[in-house]
């Protein structure tokens, strides 16, 4: 089953015409009624019409006030994408699944992160994996971290994609770098540890010449590192362009909001500890694990849009707001579990296709 991918933006632009439109409308038709009005009651008019006046008045107003509540009530949007991860608990480690981009990056920055922060290994290497107790409570938070780091780190390259493209006036653009943003990047380690500069980091400074350091530079400012590795250690430029005057905050519910002139987009990474479901025979045939060694469970980003009332009067500057649809789209097909089982590698007919080779192999028996 395809995933739908709602327009946002899309959608407050045909709301901003079709209110137009309405608007047109009901004053062609509103003239309209009046002048037949005018002469059936003619006679009314000459001894009420002060009173006339004043009840036309009123319920013109009224239709306004009803348009613009039918239409405002449309600038809400609520999104929950939910991805998963799977955990070896006999290896005790985050699985690497092949083409799911979300398990491949989490498993990368984990291992960096192992590789760099004695703390972080040390509460990782201290948790219970095969019960819920105290310590469980550590391994939802580090994956509630990293999680929420692979959203910012999908988020940033995606808007330094989109605003490279030269139809953007750089002057009406704002980027966001480590230093501007102090209450995101304190309430998340793995954001912290890999954007902090190689210069301060050990892993960096003992191994500068190293071979074991892989540099890629941003064509787009010469000389800037943007990725690094070092002794398994990760360093990644961060920032977020935005369009001017956008602000970013943290908010008491650990989520963080983009305000922008357009509209304010919340993201919210939940990482509860539910379960979820995989199928054993992905498990087993193309992940190679059995099954009872393994616990899956769902990642969930909370995605609320809410468009500004005045946007719906504004009809240029949104090509610097349409990153936001395509940014939920590329989420969607990176991280989506369903995308990913479904359309990514299509595992219900993949296993049709293998069942038969695995009974061969197995000189026709049917216990797989």
């Amino acid at each position: 089953m395809k995933t739908e991918t709602i327009s946002y933006t899309k959608q407050i632009l045909e709301n901003r015409r079709s209110l137009t439109d309405i608007f047109i409308t009901v004053f062609l038709l509103g003239l309209g009624v009046n002048l037949i009005a005018a002469c059936i009651f003619h006679s009314l008019i000459m001894f009420k019409g002060n009173l006339l006046i004043i009840l036309g008045i009123f319920l013109c107003i009224l239709s306004f006030i009803y348009l613009f509540i039918r239409f405002l009530s449309k600038k809400k949007f609520h999104k929950t994408t939910n991805g998963f991860f799977i955990l070896d608990m006999k290896n005790r480690n985050i699985v690497d699944i092949d083409s799911y981009d979300f398990a491949t990056d989490i498993y990368d920055y984990l291992n960096c992160a192992f590789s760099e922060s004695s703390d972080i290994k040390k509460i990782w290497d201290n948790i219970n994996f095969k019960e819920k107790d105290d310590t469980f409570n550590d391994f939802l938070k580090i994956m509630n971290e990293v999680s929420e780091y692979y959203l910012l780190e999908k988020l940033s390259t995606h808007l330094s994609s989109f605003f490279n493209d030269t139809k953007h006036d750089k002057n009406e653009i704002i980027e966001y770098q480590r230093n501007d943003i102090p209450d995101i990047l304190l309430r998340n380690r793995f954001l912290e540890m890999f954007s902090k500069p190689m210069e301060d980091r050990a892993a960096f400074i003992s191994s500068k010449t190293d071979d074991n350091s892989i540099d890629l530079k941003n064509n787009a400012d010469e000389g800037k590192v943007v990725l690094c590795f070092s002794n398994g250690a990760r360093y990644s430029f961060f920032d977020l362009s935005l369009p001017k005057n956008s602000k970013l905050k943290r908010n008491i519910d650990n989520s963080i909001s983009i305000i922008t002139k357009r509209f304010t987009i919340t993201l919210k990474t939940v990482v509860s500890g539910t379960n979820t479901y995989i199928p054993w025979e992905f498990t087993k045939f193309y992940l190679g694990l059995e099954y009872e060694n393994i616990r899956s469970f769902v990642v969930s980003f909370e995605i609320n849009i809410i468009f500004k009332s005045m946007a719906l009067f504004k009809a240029i500057g949104w090509h610097y707001y349409n990153w936001l649809d395509s940014f939920v789209k590329e989420l969607e097909k990176d991280f989506e579990q369903e995308y990913y089982l479904n359309e990514k590698i299509n595992w219900t007919r993949t296993y049709a296709i293998i069942k038969p080779l695995l009974r061969q192999r197995n000189n026709g028996k049917t216990g797989i």
